[in-house]
Parts: structure tokens; sequence; C-alpha cells
């Protein structure tokens, strides 16, 4: 069975899974406080598997934590090694898709979303979309740590170090000019009461609700999170290409990072299950399986000549990169499928 936790109660619900001895075989293990330390403190008292003492079964993801350079970032104190986890190229690329309901846009000058290109152009439709709404049109999800994971990319920043694609080098945003033109932006739509007054603490639940009652209708995430069968199908979300800053549109890879989430095998679970689990991980860390992972199984389950795959690949690049003509979208692609 899938069991939904809310972000800020996984910690006590792991805790209450372990204590009772009801921890299933594998498990994800993200939100509130499961950073990889707190993984590691829980495997050490036993909780999650040692993957460290089954490298053997592991070699593709043995290869994955050395071609990141990992092993400092994922090990305890003792090199002990208990989450499958990942380091982050290009996910931003992914999850920093700007999204917005077209269906409020009909019979607007905003109708065509071609034309909205710069910065500008977003301030006036997020204006537009709060005024007929009634209600803050730019609503982000997980707080002020998602805001910013989705958001500052956009104008090639972070909320932390980060490495710049631009001048192949490490930056602190702080140092960055476009830096203040960010803070003022968000400055003005708050003035104006077009994001959300809550967008710092926004919680998953809050902001799903306000998508669903017509009260939200720009977001910065992956394209794919409003398919939800909760949200009215009348409702025409479609991505917006990323705006020019300063007459330039960034990409936004990053250098790996590591996730804050981390797959976990129960040290306490039947042997059987455990090679299972194990044999289950290697394959999703083969260089070989990124595409079965991305699009399934070729002959199985797409087709390659068919024109929906194709369509779907072409998407799937355009998610990756600024567009199907980027030289870097391929690339960007085949990244983001590990």
């Amino acid at each position: 069975d899938l069991v939904t936790i809310p972000g800020e109660g996984v910690s006590s619900k792991v805790n209450s899974l372990i204590t009772s001895n009801q921890l299933p075989t594998v498990l994800l293990t993200t939100g509130d406080k499961s950073d990889i330390a707190g993984i590691n403190k829980l495997g050490k008292q036993g909780a999650f598997l040692d993957l460290s003492q089954h490298m053997d079964k592991l070699p593709n993801y043995k290869k994955y934590l050395e071609k990141n350079n990992a092993l400092a970032q994922i090990e305890d104190d003792e090199k002990h090694i208990y989450a499958f986890t990942k380091f982050f190229t290009d996910e931003n690329i992914m999850y920093t898709t700007p999204i917005l309901r077209k269906d409020l846009l009909v019979g607007s000058e905003f109708e065509d979303l071609s034309k909205i290109k710069t910065v500008d152009d977003y301030t006036k439709v997020l204006k537009y979309l709060t005024e007929k709404q009634g209600s803050p049109a730019f609503i982000q999800r997980n707080g002020y740590e998602g805001f910013m994971k989705r958001v500052t990319p956009l104008w090639n920043l972070s909320h932390r170090t980060y490495y710049d694609y631009e001048s192949d080098s490490y930056k602190h945003p702080v140092e960055q000019p476009q830096l203040k033109q960010f803070v003022e932006w968000l400055k003005e739509l708050r003035k104006d009461n077009v994001l959300h007054p809550d967008w710092a603490v926004m919680k998953d639940e809050t902001w799903e609700g306000l998508l669903a009652s017509n009260k939200g209708s720009f977001t910065v995430d992956r394209m794919n999170i409003i398919g939800d069968n909760n949200f009215d199908k009348s409702f025409d979300w479609q991505p917006l290409v990323y705006p020019e800053i300063n007459g330039k549109r960034y990409l936004q890879p990053k250098t790996p990072y590591i996730s804050d989430s981390g797959w976990v095998i129960n040290a306490n679970a039947p042997k059987e299950e455990i090679d299972k689990a194990l044999e289950f991980f290697n394959f999703l860390y083969a260089d070989e399986n990124q595409e079965k992972l991305a699009i399934g199984f070729e002959g199985k389950t797409f087709t390659r000549e068919n024109p929906n795959t194709q369509a779907g690949i072409k998407w799937l690049i355009q998610i990756y990169g600024e567009n199907a003509g980027n030289d870097k979208a391929e690339l960007l692609f085949k990244h983001g499928n590990q």
C-alpha cells in the first residue's frame, strides 16, 4: 500500500515505524528532517542496511558514487553508507518550469503565450491574473527552501553557493548583480499582492488546495505535477518559456549536489527481500537503464517510431533545456534521466 505523509511529519512517522517493527523493506525518507545525516544516524542505530557491506551487489551504485565524487558527502564518520541518493546535476531544469492557467488568458492581450518573454511580461501577466481571480496568482510549495530552489535558477542564482555554467565557476548569490533585481522583483510582486503572502511558509497541501480551488494561477515546478485528478479539467495549465533577464535567458543546470532525501533498505527485513531490493537498486543506477526509466521498455511499453513517443521525447528535451534546438538539450536530457 502507498501511504501519503505530509512533509513535516515524515521523521516522526519513520521513527514510529521503526519502534513498532513495521518498517517496510524499502523506504524513501524525505521531508522535514530526513537529510543524509539523519539517515546515517538511524542507520547506525541498526534501522537501515549498511550498503557499504554490499557493494559487491551494487556495482552500478558504486560507480555512480565514484563518478560524482560523492563518498565524502554520503558516508558517515565510520565510512558506512545507508542511503541510495541522487546527485542533482540539472534536476532544477525539470523543477523550474514556469506554469500558468492559459484558460484565464483567453481574450486578453496575453493569450498568445509565445509573446510572454521578459520579466516585465511576466509581471504584467501575473498582475492581470491576480486582478482577474481576486487572489494572488503566484504561489509556490515547500516554503522558503522550495521557493528558492525553483525560482532563483531562472535568474541564474541560488540561495546558497552554486556552480555557474555561464562562467564555469562557483559563485555566491550575494555577489551577483542580478540578486538585487530579483529581490526588487519579489518586493514589487508582494506590494501588489501578486505573490502570495505565505510564499515562504506555504505547505504542499495548502498549495494544492489553492490551485484546485481556483485561487492560484501561476507556479514554478515540474509540469506533470499539475496532472493530478484533483484539478478541474477545464484548467488549461501550460508552460512558459524562461524569462529574459537583462536580454538573456539562462539555463539552470547545476554541479552535482546531494539530495536531501534518500532510499533506504530495512536492515531487519528477510534476507530474500533485502537481496531483491539490492538487485532492484543496482538496476536503477545502471547507465544503460537511463532511457528505460524515462520512457519505458522499447518494444514492450513503447515504439520508438510512434509519433506520440517522438513528441514525448521532444517534450522531455524541452524540459531539460530552453528548447529542443538548444545545443545542450540532448546532454541535459541524458543527465536528467539519472
